[in-house]
């Protein structure tokens, strides 16, 4: 298989226009007029779910119960069919044996429908797909193993599930006539052309007519097919994929190879090289038209589980190659389910992993279904198209460059020479000023602004021989430019930036170029890097590990459609997926018994690694295990791959976010398939190191018996204290360019690599390990009491808790909504379930309305992995600016751009009424480079909206109502959605982005959150309450609701304290009287404290109240309100000297408005008896005496008055001597009795 290189992606074309042109995404139901694709989940088991698997498929047992409940199924379907037509839908295919389902097609207005019918399970939207050799396939390993164990694919059946096969190319056994080709009916099969020896079978599910959206009509031919005005992707897709996997190949003079297939075969001794499996039988099963997408394509993978639909099994395919796909791996159930139960029918599904560059989670379903083996796509010994420039001789040479999808092929033209001549406008997006000086030259125009057919076209009407358009993007490789299915009569070719700048400076002088087919430039890269198209994971419906492998995928000459016997030259993971699966069938006939999932392992085990020119090793999430290695394969014995989950190799540990110390364990088995025990020594090898993460295997050392398994344990631990500020792995651009615009992208941080299984004998065996780490925080508000006084007041918000997140940030938004998890909720409570929803804007931080924003904050119940999967925004949030309750806008989440920029998000603004974009905004209001709001694996996310956006609304009329909706790309497409909420935004009782960072509702790592209070503002209910975001926290603490009291602020109120306390007391004794602390006016006082004391030895025994909790020294209450009193009771014993008792109230924010009645003091007289004085006591000058009834010896009883409190200068000699006066008194009056 020669090679050039004409760079191309999944669809062939990498870009359309420097400049795309975006329309309004589908965010909502379909048009009632339109028609949906669904599949209609029905009851009852499938036919592989009666069947016995521990029994051949061929059994009589087996057979039979397939017979049976393929006639059951039958009668049911026709009975739904009915059903289904009565609803004015119609059925397009039947599924029985991989699962109980219809594929309907049926008016959107009438789907809901069909979930009423007895009988059906569920009903859930189609995926729609789109069609995603020479030193390739040597250098794989391919021609080895031929020879070595002699494995070429022989007796193995392949289905390539694509557009169809050209059959009579001479790669696959064909007459190698174009003009058989052309004469072909393809709806019918003539007598003697189809099956052949080589592709042995196959159906058209669909016609050549379909389109991905239009009816079926299926034919019995699965002939590929090729017009002139079809794009070159829907032109022998199938066919250039099929030679890739089991060609035959072609001789340079045009006839099909036959001799043997060897090592020592020199690939420029063949029009087209041999395939990777070159005796592997062929199915071609079509389920493409000529142009457009499918959803046809359980379709497929259900007849080749059963060709001949006999009851049979044993039949099936052994290896599917599908080499198509969507972006963001947007997962069916259903298809899931058909998935499964194919591999574990004995089917290995080998798919494109898909061509949307090195972008996070955009690798492509049916590649992220975890029994597929996902191919990613790299770069061998390559070389491209060459632009020869002639003249003038100081620039004379070789330039690399890439033939447009939509352009004559240079194949058709043969040489073409001329002078470059610049056109006017340089772009050529407008009609030419120099028209007349381009006829019968080549010409030369800037990328940038318009399609690139427009500029072609131009070229075209003034009569250019062919056209060289330059790249306004500084890239290694020139790319396949794409266009819109019509193609030029001229050649066209795009050349890379750096070149183009050099040939401009020698324009004036005259630059005379040749283009020709033959005319190659070998790139001087090395090889085993991953090609730049192709798709990243991980997947993301759960950030496990995809994709699996890679092979060679970049500019692969193959089969070409109708040429009878040319090849065709292709790049993309289209190409690599059947590199693996040609791979996959030498391997299925190496070991013909061992079933699919251990092909997989085997193929994942035995991997190359890779790195980019600079020697960086690609991530496991861009390049899975590495790349694949027939050879090595064909000779290994042993398997590895994780315990759980089933049909899984890699260890995918998942998402890591936490805030403390965590370790978590996943276990490898090794399956020994060969007849000689083996050891292994056992290590972990990351593929960059990341402090604070750490790997390892125990044991270290296994031993493994023939035919036996041995298991061991893979324990990963990760310290989020240690973990480093959040950077992008070495391999991995910071930030994304194009043209002369660079962008901070948003990252995740991973920890991957491999575990090595080596022994002394055998090349070593991988299994990719893969896990998200970041370090998580435990943050609250919490309360720092305050004192709100004045207009506009601010209040401080501290930010309290653990943390080990290097760059925490909260945002602030006024309350708007909660609701409460249903209790049995129809789906689980996850990333669609709407939990909380708030609202901030800036207008107190710009200079006019229009120059302001919206911020809406939205929370879930679970966590996503990024909240804008390509074309699906998981929040679609409505706008009515006319009070009528009819979305006049919506806002979505989005990727920056459909090309460079997926991994820069934005809150996009589209009108409804035009369908076009009216305003865009940083997704959670921050580049990535100034608040790291972590996006990926989070719960909340802010929308901002600008409102110059929103043209109806001005500062005099401001209010405006939406709801905020959760979606899905398939039926009922609305998961959760939440009631209008009207909102004013120059009328908002609360100023939450002041303060923040750029006047923006969020603060950074360090800052002060502050918010403004606008009284005037608030309704009856008071204060509202906040809506604090913490993007940094751990899952189920990333939003709280708090209020005023929370976080300690209050207004002033005036509270005062009274008692009624005696003024008199028996020393020693003890009194109990009441205390009222009163809330005079004013708001509601809270943290309410009343202290209490008393003097000069007195003692408080006993403190308590009806509504406080009191100590002996203080009651604390938690609010009280206006006019409200507390009652509190205090027990004093007294000394024996007057005290004073006294309560005082205040309040944690120090916040009373009139301080003269916080305070109430009791001066109490302490009152004496004889008893009271202890023998030897001697009390000081001021200690109050009261003798009543002192009894002198011999019992007299002398009735005293108190004596009043004596000067200070009284001494205890007076007090002698007034005593012994009044004993003589008492002696005269016993002696008169």
């Amino acid at each position: 298989m020669t090679r050039l290189a004409r760079f191309a992606g999944f669809a062939l074309s990498i870009a359309l226009t420097a400049s795309p042109v975006i329309a309004a995404p589908t965010v909502n139901p379909p048009d009632d007029d339109s028609w949906l694709s669904l599949h209609v989940v029905l009851q009852g088991p499938c036919v592989l779910d009666v069947l016995d698997l521990r029994q051949p498929f061929g059994s009589a047992g087996n057979i039979d119960r397939a017979r049976r409940q393929l006639d059951s199924l039958r009668q049911q379907h026709e009975w739904m069919t009915e059903q289904v037509e009565s609803l004015g839908g119609e059925v397009v295919a039947s599924i029985k044996r991989l699962a109980n389902v219809l594929q309907v097609r049926i008016p959107a207005r009438r789907a809901s429908r069909l979930t009423a019918l007895s009988g059906v399970v569920r009903v859930e939207s189609v995926p729609y797909y789109e069609r995603s050799l020479s030193s390739a396939v040597p250098f794989v390993g391919a021609p080895r193993a031929w020879e070595t164990p002699g494995a070429t694919g022989a007796g193995i059946r392949i289905g390539i599930i694509d557009t169809g096969i050209d059959y009579l190319h001479a790669d696959f056994g064909g007459s190698g006539n174009p003009q058989d080709y052309t004469n072909n009916d393809r709806t019918i099969i003539e007598p003697g052309t189809f099956p052949t020896a080589k592709v042995v079978g196959g159906w058209d599910f669909v016609g050549d007519k379909y389109n991905g959206s239009s009816g079926i009509k299926p034919d019995p031919d699965p002939l590929d097919c090729f017009e002139e005005e079809s794009t070159v992707i829907a032109g022998g897709h199938g066919t250039h994929v099929a030679g890739i996997a089991a060609g035959m190949g072609v001789n340079l003079d045009g006839s099909t190879f036959s001799s043997s297939y060897l090592a020592s075969l020199d690939p420029k001794t063949f029009r087209v090289f041999p395939g990777v499996a070159p005796e592997a039988s062929l199915y071609a099963l079509k389920i493409f038209g000529c142009d457009g997408g499918t959803n046809m394509v359980i379709s497929a993978i259900d007849w080749a589980v059963d060709p001949n639909d006999d009851g049979n099994f044993s039949d099936h395919l052994d290896v599917l190659n599908m080499s198509l796909g969507g972006s963001y791996g947007l997962q069916s159930q259903t298809e899931a389910e058909i998935v499964k139960n194919a591999t574990l029918a004995g089917m290995l599904l080998v798919v494109a992993a898909g061509n949307d560059g090195d972008t996070f989670f955009v690798t492509g379903e049916p590649a992220t279904y975890t029994e597929t083996l996902s191919v990613a796509a790299t770069v061998d010994e390559i070389s491209y198209l060459a632009l020869r420039i002639d003249s003038p001789s100081s620039i004379a040479g070789n330039i690399p460059c890439a033939e447009g999808a939509f352009s004559r092929p240079l194949i058709e033209t043969g040489s073409i020479s001329g002078t470059l001549v610049a056109t006017e406008p340089a772009d050529a997006c407008s009609d030419l000023q120099n028209a007349s000086d381009l006829s019968g030259r080549i010409a030369y125009i800037k990328r940038g602004n318009c399609y690139f057919v427009d500029k072609v076209q131009r070229a075209v009407d003034a009569g250019a021989l062919a056209a060289v358009i330059v790249d306004n993007v500084v890239q290694n490789e020139p790319f396949s430019m794409g266009g819109d299915g019509s193609q030029k009569p001229i050649p066209a070719v795009l050349i890379r930036n750096t070149d183009g700048t050099s040939l401009s400076t020698h324009l004036a002088g005259g630059v005379n170029v040749t283009l020709d087919a033959h005319n190659t430039y070998v790139a001087d890269i090395p090889s085993d890097q991953i090609a730049s198209f192709s798709s990243r994971g991980p997947r993301s419906i759960d950030g496990r590990l995809k994709p699996d492998v890679a092979a060679p995928g970049l500019a692969i000459l193959s089969a070409g459609v109708g040429s009878g016997t040319d090849p065709r030259e292709t790049s993309g993971t289209s190409m690599a997926c059947p590199m693996a699966a040609g791979a996959a069938a030498v391997l299925r006939q190496a070991h013909p018994s061992l079933s699919a999932f251990d092909i997989k392992a085997m193929m994942m085990n035995t991997t190359a690694p890779m790195a980019n020119p600079k020697g960086i090793p690609v991530p496991v999430s861009l390049g899975g295990a590495g790349r694949i290695r027939v050879d090595d394969a064909a000779r290994q014995t042993v398997t590895v791959a994780a315990a759980e989950p089933p049909g899984a190799v890699s260890l995918s540990f998942g998402t890591i976010l936490t805030a403390q110390t965590v370790t978590t364990q996943q276990d490898l088995v090794i399956s020994n398939h060969g007849l000689a025990p083996r050891v292994f020594d056992l290590s972990a090898a990351p593929t960059y190191p990341l402090e604070g993460a750490s790997i390892s295997v125990s044991p270290s050392t296994v031993t493994v018996d023939p035919q036996a398994t041995a298991t061991v344990t893979v324990s990963l631990t990760l310290d989020p204290d240690k973990l480093p500020i959040e950077a992008p792995d070495p391999h991995t651009p910071a930030t994304l360019s194009m043209g002369n615009e660079s962008y901070p992208r948003h990252f995740i941080t991973e920890f991957g690599g491999s575990i090595v299984l080596s022994d002394q004998e055998n090349p070593s065996l991988r299994v990719p390990f893969h896990a998200i780490v970041r370090a998580a925080d435990r943050h609250a508000a919490g309360e720092a009491a305050q004192c709100i006084v004045g207009d506009d007041p601010p209040i401080s918000i501290p930010i309290q808790g653990q943390g080990a997140h290097k760059e925490p940030v909260v945002s602030v938004f006024q309350h708007l909504l909660s609701r409460p998890l249903p209790i049995l909720p129809p789906i689980p409570p996850g990333e669609a379930t709407i939990v909380q929803v708030g609202i901030a804007n800036d207008l107190a931080s710009v200079g006019s309305f229009k120059d302001g924003k919206l911020y809406i904050a939205v929370a879930v119940a679970g966590q996503w992995t990024t909240p804008a999967k390509g074309p699906l925004s998981l929040f679609s949030i409505a706008i009515d600016t006319t009070g009528d309750f009819v979305e006049d806008y919506t806002v979505v989440a989005e990727p920056s751009s459909p090309y460079r920029f997926r991994d820069v998000l934005r809150s996009v603004t589209y009108r409804q009424s035009q369908g076009a974009r009216v305003g865009r905004a940083d997704l959670n209001a921050a580049r990535r480079d100034e608040l790291n709001t972590e996006p990926y694996f989070n719960s909340v996310l802010i929308f901002p909206v600008p409102l110059a956006a929103l043209s109806e609304l001005s500062e005099d009329n401001a209010a405006f109502s939406f709801r905020v909706t959760t979606q899905q790309p398939s039926f009922p497409f609305l998961l959760d959605r939440t009631d209008w909420i009207t909102h004013d935004p120059t009328k908002a009782p609360v100023d939450t982005a002041r303060a923040g960072y750029r006047g923006m509702p969020l603060y950074g790592p360090g800052d002060a959150v502050r918010v403004y209070l606008h009284r005037e503002h608030w309704d009856a209910q008071g204060f509202p309450s906040l809506l604090l975001i913490h993007h940094s926290n751990e899952l189920g603490k990333r939003f709280e609701v708090v209020t005023l009291a929370d976080v300690g602020a209050v207004y002033p109120s005036d509270l005062e304290v009274s008692q009624n306390a005696p003024v008199e007391m028996n020393a020693l004794a003890s009194s109990t009287w009441p205390i009222y602390v009163t809330h005079q006016q004013g708001s509601e006082a809270r943290d309410v404290k009343l202290s209490v004391s008393a003097t000069n030895g007195a003692k408080i025994i006993a403190l308590s109240s009806d509504s406080g909790t009191c100590t002996l020294s203080n009651c604390t209450f938690e609010k009280l309100e206006d006019g409200a009193q507390a009652n509190i009771e205090v027990t004093v014993q007294a000394a024996s000297a007057d005290f004073e008792f006294t309560a005082e109230v205040s309040t944690a924010a120090d916040c009373d408005s009139n301080t003269e009645n916080d305070r109430s003091t009791t001066r109490i007289s302490v009152l004496h008896t004889k008893g009271d004085l202890d023998p030897g006591q001697q009390p000081d000058a001021s200690y109050p005496l009261d003798i009543t009834d002192y009894s002198a010896g011999g019992g007299c009883s002398c009735g005293v008055i108190g004596v009043t409190p004596a000067p200070r200068w009284f001494s205890w000699l007076s007090l002698l001597a007034i005593s012994a006066l009044r004993k003589r008194r008492c002696s005269n009056k016993q002696s008169r009795r």
